[in-house]
């Protein structure tokens, strides 16, 4: 007497090709078995095949957008992107997630949320004895005047390697008014180029870098011309993130309100 075939047996016997068993996802299984019983049963019936082919495009859409996915993650995951001097740009290194705020920051480069003036000048911030140092809205009424910049979202970079040329240029680019005033008195000020540190040593600078000392006071930096190892130590506490780093300095002559307030 014949034994009765396995289920595996008849799905070998209907084509040429030998079948694996059906062990595939859950949904694919479901459409298989779907598929066969309602061909079998109900091959002439014009309802079922609009049932049929709903089911084929359904199944055929979930595959789709699970491609359509594995696409779109690997056009995200770019190379790294160059990053501009000054003011970030908005390149980021993404890993096949889109990040909120990281962004990718190139070897040897600083990134400071912040870089102000404070008019008074150095004089006036060394004997001061109250906090005098700027909150959040004292930096936006400094950057309504031309005396700072702040950008939450990109910062502004630096080189921690640059010389004190290019840090002069770093600043001069930043806050362009400030050392047009500069300028009136030491025209030299808009000229000295990247390239120029031997040059910039022949002047003294008209401002001077100051760092924080607590969280009330300044103290000026007793370099003559501090260069990008300097910026780096005085941007923030030690372990502070780039949206805590800031970069003060304070011109050596105060500067009057009309002249800023302009």
């Amino acid at each position: 007497m014949a034994q009765p075939s396995s289920s595996h047996q008849r799905i070998k016997d209907e084509s040429d090709e030998e079948r694996l068993p059906v062990k595939t996802f859950s949904w694919l299984t479901n459409y298989n078995h779907v598929m066969q019983k309602l061909k079998s049963s109900h091959r002439n019936n014009e309802h079922v095949n609009r049932i049929l082919r709903g089911l084929k495009d359904s199944f055929v859409a979930k595959v789709s957008q699970t491609n359509a996915r594995k696409e779109v993650h690997q056009t995200f995951r770019s190379n790294r992107s160059n990053v501009k001097e000054g003011r970030g740009g908005p390149a980021m290194k993404f890993d096949g997630r889109v990040p909120t705020e990281r962004r990718w920051v190139p070897d040897g480069m600083v990134r400071v949320y912040s870089v102000a003036a404070l008019p008074i000048g150095l004089s006036a911030i060394l004997k001061a004895k109250g906090n005098i140092v700027p909150d959040q809205h004292e930096l936006l009424r400094l950057q309504d005047h031309g005396l700072g910049v702040i950008d939450l979202v990109g910062g502004f970079f630096f080189g921690n390697t640059w010389g004190p040329a290019s840090m002069h240029v770093f600043l001069r680019g930043l806050l362009p008014k400030l050392f047009s005033h500069f300028a009136k008195s030491d025209p030299w000020v808009m000229s000295i180029n990247k390239e120029d540190d031997e040059e910039i040593r022949t002047h003294q600078l008209p401002y001077v870098l100051l760092s924080r000392s607590g969280k009330t006071k300044f103290q000026a930096i007793k370099a003559e011309h501090p260069d990008g190892p300097h910026y780096l130590l005085i941007k923030s506490r030690s372990g502070a993130g780039w949206k805590e780093s800031q970069i003060f300095i304070a011109p050596r002559q105060a500067i009057d309100e009309n002249v800023y307030e302009l």
